[in-house]
């Protein structure tokens, strides 16, 4: 590859590159899948395992991350073995390519669509686990040799909002109890 250098352009040029990128940037990708599809498309319907191969090293040259996504979708596609050292070859897996020649097509379509829905903002957090949090605490204490209870005074003792809120609580219990047993005595 060419080394990079930045070329200083004018505004003009700035703008009307952008403008260029952001109006021909589908056509790009679209033409990049069309071009990584057909090298499916050969080592399925042509047995021809070295497409594949050059796909890769097509998707890896792009250098936007493309070359997982293509292996991604190849690997679940292709009917050959795959290591990530050597890439695609062995035997045919003839079983898998029968059953991928009439749906490979509307799976790599599939995938390829959904790869601009990726929004990270939408991600939803799980649920806070208490008692797996604890369980992992309880293991996390066992394997380095302290104590639980040690490590709770400690904790405690660590946070005086908690032991506020324990006194406040124990004050609390001890208020109910006495009004209750006032209750019953009248």
């Amino acid at each position: 590859m060419e080394q990079f250098k930045v070329e200083v352009i004018s505004n003009k040029a700035l703008s009307a590159g952008i403008r260029g990128a952001i109006q021909t940037a589908d056509k790009i990708e679209n033409g990049r899948w069309n071009l990584l599809g057909n090298c499916i498309e050969r080592a399925i319907n042509h047995n021809d395992v070295s497409w594949l191969n050059k796909g890769r090293e097509m998707a890896r040259s792009f250098k936007s991350g493309m070359v997982n996504d293509y292996v991604t979708i190849a690997r679940e596609l292709a009917p050959f073995g795959f290591t990530f050292k050597d890439g695609w070859g062995g035997k045919i897996k003839a079983a898998k390519r029968d059953k991928m020649k009439d749906v490979w097509e509307a799976r790599l379509n599939e995938f390829v669509n959904k790869l601009g829905e990726k929004n990270p903002a939408d991600k939803k957090k799980n649920p806070f686990d208490l008692d797996k949090y604890l369980k992992q605490v309880m293991k996390k204490l066992a394997t380095n040799e302290v104590d639980p209870r040690e490590f709770a005074s400690l904790m405690v003792k660590a946070s005086p909002t908690v032991v506020q809120e324990v006194a406040q609580a124990r004050e609390n219990e001890d208020n109910r109890a006495k009004a209750e047993a006032r209750k019953k005595a009248a």
